[in-house]
């Protein structure tokens, strides 16, 4: 039985990740979609490694998910390899062509990357999250509301 239109485009552009005949609601534009978004996801993951990997090196507490705002250094190193090692395997798996050059999930993988950079930089300038604000001469916490 010869291959449908929608198999050899399915076997072409996929490799290994869909295998045989394409549900029908699997389109090109489809597949290029997930492919960006999960590079996307790699970027932000892989960008929210770092700062976890930093205070593990450095000794600071730094807030994650598993302990709360006053996470040990030990638990940052395990946030910050959980976050890198999962950013990668999800972008090997979206970027993988069968090519060896990089496609667009490259862009969107730097997208990611620099959408958590600005989101974090923003958020912790407003809501200080992670630093304590400015300190006066006698130790107390400079309002910048009211300076």
């Amino acid at each position: 039985m010869p291959d449908s239109g929608a198999n050899r485009l399915n076997r072409a552009r996929d490799g290994d990740l869909v295998e045989g005949p394409a549900p029908p609601s699997v389109r090109r534009q489809d597949v290029a979609f997930i492919r960006k978004a999960g590079a996307f996801a790699g970027g932000l993951l892989v960008a929210n490694s770092a700062p976890h990997l930093a205070t593990a090196v450095t000794g600071h507490t730094h807030l994650t998910p598993l302990a709360g705002r006053e996470s040990s250094p030990a638990v940052n190193l395990i946030w910050g390899l959980g976050n890198a090692l999962g950013g990668l395997a999800l972008t090997r798996a979206c970027a993988r062509t069968g090519d060896h050059r990089w496609d667009r999930s490259l862009i969107a993988f730097e997208a990611g990357s620099a959408a958590f950079a600005l989101w974090m930089a923003a958020s912790e300038a407003v809501l200080r999250v992670n630093t304590p604000g400015p300190v006066s001469g006698d130790g107390d916490a400079i309002d910048l509301r009211r300076v």
